[in-house]
């Protein structure tokens, strides 16, 4: 084991490191992402997909480690598809140009329960 053998004084600064640069990376990869998601042709797939890989994630709820009562899950899914979307499906369009669907750019931020209702609202307008 790597960590075994490595004492604090070692694992400290590099974690403190990787903390630091881990949420910046991660910003920065998401920014990229939605530019270019304005960049690209929207399609069935490109609407469906993400929400459908986000939902793998709900697999660590059953290490005993991650496990939160249920009330807590409900709830914050049932505020992301009824609050945390609402700007989102609101700011959201899809134009056509040259006979193909963009997607016009939001600001507003994502996380699961927006990005279900988000997703099925452009799956309609899309149809």
């Amino acid at each position: 084991m790597l960590i075994a053998w490595l004492d604090r004084e070692t694992l400290g600064p590099v974690l403190r490191a990787i903390l630091r640069v881990g949420p910046v990376l991660g910003g920065v990869a998401l920014l990229l992402w939605r530019v270019r998601e304005t960049q690209v042709p929207i399609t069935v797939t490109s609407i469906v997909i993400p929400p459908l890989a986000m939902s793998s994630a709900f697999g660590m709820f059953l290490a005993p480690l991650t496990r939160i009562p249920w009330s807590w899950a409900v709830s914050a899914l049932l505020f992301g598809l009824v609050v945390l979307s609402w700007p989102l499906v609101r700011s959201s369009r899809l134009e056509l140009r040259e006979g193909v669907v963009y997607l016009k750019r939001s600001r507003a931020f994502l996380a699961f329960g927006m990005i279900v209702r988000w997703r099925v609202g452009m799956f309609l307008q899309y149809r």
